[in-house]
């Protein structure tokens, strides 16, 4: 899926993305690495979970 699919798709998932990076970011300058990586461990999930019915598989 591309990132102009992607807007179409789910227009909510941008402004909900961005605000998990801040999140990310927040935790790494309060130098919480467990929290940072529950943070992008959740946030990759998602992702893979929205577009693994377009993965091509190799």
């Amino acid at each position: 899926m591309s990132l102009e699919e992607a807007k179409v798709a789910a227009p909510v998932m941008g402004p909900k993305g961005t605000a998990e990076h801040r999140e990310f970011v927040g935790a790494i300058e309060h130098h919480d690495a467990g929290q940072a990586s529950a943070i992008m461990r959740a946030h990759l999930q998602c992702t893979a979970d929205r577009v693994a019915p377009h993965a091509i598989l190799c």
